[in-house]
């Protein structure tokens, strides 16, 4: 299930997220930096939100235990929306307990951060939902691979040949924000 700002994408907002997808493809996104990456301090906001909106700035209450959401990093001074594929993050909130301990100093409140390109083809990972064992796992609609997201996204199932890089967050004043580089190449 694709997940906009914590919730079940709406059609229309389907629709709105392919229409951009075609567009990302042919142009890139339009007013996105190129090469834009998240860096340490940019507050985290739902892929939905619009430059320079600070009250978007998610919070660890914004997400639900075992719940996932897209969302880009966004400078704190300038308020520029990293609207770039390769900055874009898949969130996922879970029981800290839940969390493998070698990974847990990577979490800000039983939150990780993970790129949502997929390691296959660099499509976005938006799927949250069950596989195999019955817990939730991260899934990419294109070819399928699968990640453990309490396991460092680990590739369970499908092409994708390694883990989805991890990023580093915390909290700050309140809001998530983004504590560190990816701990690997983004994408394919």
């Amino acid at each position: 299930m694709r997940v906009c700002a914590g919730r079940p994408c709406s059609r229309r907002e389907l629709l709105q997220a392919a229409a951009a997808g075609a567009t990302l493809l042919v142009a890139g996104p339009a007013g996105a930096q190129s090469g834009a990456r998240p860096a340490p301090g940019d507050l985290l906001v739902a892929a939905g939100a619009e430059a320079g909106d600070h009250s978007k700035a998610l919070t660890i209450e914004d997400l639900s235990v075992d719940q996932a959401v897209l969302a880009y990093p966004m400078d704190p001074g300038s308020g520029t929306v990293k609207k770039d594929r390769a900055a874009l993050i898949v969130l996922v909130r879970l029981q800290p307990d839940a969390i493998d301990p070698a990974i847990r100093p990577r979490a800000a409140g039983g939150i990780l951060g993970y790129s949502a390109l997929c390691t296959h083809m660099a499509c976005i990972v938006d799927q949250y939902t069950a596989f195999g064992s019955g817990q939730k796992e991260l899934r990419c609609r294109c070819h399928g691979s699968v990640y453990d997201p309490r396991r460092g996204a680990v590739v369970l199932d499908g092409p994708a040949p390694r883990p989805l890089p991890a990023i580093p967050l915390a909290v700050r004043a309140g809001k998530l924000v983004v504590a560190g580089d990816f701990t690997g190449k983004v994408g394919p």
